[in-house]
């Protein structure tokens, strides 16, 4: 999933150890993250930045992408997303 930019995750710790934030991951893998993070991708984003954006609170949002998605705001999440591509 990682290989197919189905989900996301960053090298962390020492050891480097790749690790998979569990909002992303549980009770399921979220169906709405690859859209949103091919998104991410195509305005110029790293793994590390996608990540950090979704885990940062957005105000149009009222609260943090992340959290947004898993309450099935997919729209609004995306809208934002692509504003940062221009």
């Amino acid at each position: 999933m990682l290989d197919e930019r189905l989900l996301l995750g960053v090298r962390r710790g020492s050891p480097k150890v790749l690790q998979v934030p569990t909002l992303l991951v549980e009770p399921e893998p979220m169906v709405s993250l690859p859209g949103t993070l091919t998104v991410l991708f195509d305005a110029g984003f790293s793994d590390a930045e996608a990540l950090r954006w979704l885990f940062t609170p957005d105000e149009a949002l009222g609260c943090a992408p992340v959290e947004a998605l898993r309450s099935n705001r997919i729209a609004p999440v995306r809208r934002r997303a692509q504003v940062l591509g221009y």
